[in-house]
Parts: C-alpha cells; structure tokens; sequence
C-alpha cells in the first residue's frame, strides 16, 4: 500500500494566541517527536486531516510528513478536539521506521452468523476496540472476530482471542468482548405484564359486580 503525504510547515507562531491564530487559518498545530530527535512544532492543513483520517485505518494510518525537503514517516499519537464541535484543535506525530512498535486502538468486526442470536438472543457487543501493540506493518484496519459459535449465555473475553490477531492485546483480558444475553429477561417481563393486565381486569369485575 503506497503511504500518503501531508505537507506541513515549522510553527513559527507559538503562544497562546498565535496558535488560535494558526486554527483561525485552518491549520491544526502539532508536534512531531521520537526516534530520539529533538521535539518540532508543526502545523497542517485542517481539509488535508480530514481526508487522509477517512480511510479505513482511520487515525491508525503511517503517513509521511514532508517540511521543506525533509520527508518524516510518522503515526497520530493523539488529537485533541473542540468538546462543541469535535474540530482537531490539537495533534501529537510520533516518528517511526520499521523498526517501531506501536500502540494503537483497533475496531473489532463481528463476522459469521451466531447461532445464539437465532435461538431468540440479544447479541451485544461491550468492545468496539482493542489496543494492540504491533509492528507498523502489521496495523490492521480492523479485527475480525468469528462468532459462528456463541450460544446464549455465551460470551468472549479478550483473554479468549490473545492469540487470534497476530499482535500483542494489551487490552484488560478479563474484559467481555461480546456476549449473547438470554430472552428469558424480555420474557418474564411480557409476562408480569401479563399478570398485571389480569389483576386489573380481576379487580374492575369485582368492583362492578359489588356495585351492582
């Protein structure tokens, strides 16, 4: 897959207000540091994030950030956003090679048919994401996880799929992933429903039979 490029530019303008000033001309003020180099404030295009963010790798994609004539390989390691608007106002490039272990959240894509959910199941997925570490060659847009044979009442919790993906999870591997709840809940209460309908009716024929 060929790797994309951002230009970006060396922030001269620092402070407060100037880095308001970068935002105000739609640029999104960064810093890019690792692989034991000094740290370097940067700015980016806003329309230049948003479009290489909607790929199916989402934030998790390498890309390479060219300033003047250096070409640098880096990963978003964080962004910060507007808490009205959910707009970039803030983002963190870390450097990598090769050579680089990252860390990064991977969605978690349901696959096959589940037989639980057949038999009258609720399927809920509590985990939309993993955090993986792993090379950079191996970040994948997504992890597929089978549940062809999860029965009601059955679940799978990281500590099932540690060795499923290829890359270390670090996510807690005591955690449900995805579970199949039993009917029984939405039964029982059609059922008290039911109950009560007729206490009802029972009470309105008693009292009309007394009144008459």
């Amino acid at each position: 897959m060929s790797v994309k490029e951002i230009v970006g530019e060396i922030r001269e303008l620092k402070g407060k207000n100037k880095v308001k000033q970068c935002r105000a001309n739609h640029k999104v003020p960064a810093i890019v540091y690792g692989l034991g180099k000094d740290d370097e404030l940067v700015q980016v295009d806003y329309s230049d994030m948003v479009k290489l963010y909607h790929t199916d790798f989402g934030r998790n994609i390498i890309f390479d950030l060219v300033i003047g004539k250096e070409k640098q390989r880096v990963i978003t390691n964080d962004i910060q956003y507007n808490v009205l608007n959910q707009m970039f106002i803030h983002m963190d490039f870390k450097r990598v090679d090769q050579k680089s272990k990252v860390v990064v959240e991977i969605p978690v894509k349901l696959t096959g048919v589940c037989p639980g959910v057949k038999m009258g199941g609720v399927l809920i997925q509590k985990m939309k994401r993993l955090k993986v570490e792993c090379s950079i060659d191996n970040i994948a847009p997504a992890l597929e996880l089978d549940i062809s044979d999860l029965q009601v009442n059955g679940f799978i919790k990281v500590n099932d799929v540690l060795d499923n993906f290829g890359v270390k999870v670090l996510s807690n591997p005591h955690d449900t992933i995805v579970r199949v709840a039993s009917p029984r809940v939405q039964v029982e209460s059609t059922d008290l429903e039911d109950e009560e309908a007729a206490e009802e009716a029972g009470t309105e024929t008693a009292e009309s039979n007394t009144e008459s």
